[in-house]
């Protein structure tokens, strides 16, 4: 059961971290 909530905790918490992390280097890149 702990796996399976830190497995769904972790998709919930990666998916706006590589979010804010493209739109840094988006940003990086344009600069």
């Amino acid at each position: 059961m702990e796996n399976e909530i830190d497995g769904e905790r972790g998709s919930v918490v990666t998916e706006p971290l590589a979010v804010v992390l493209n739109a840094a280097r988006r940003r990086r890149c344009a600069l």
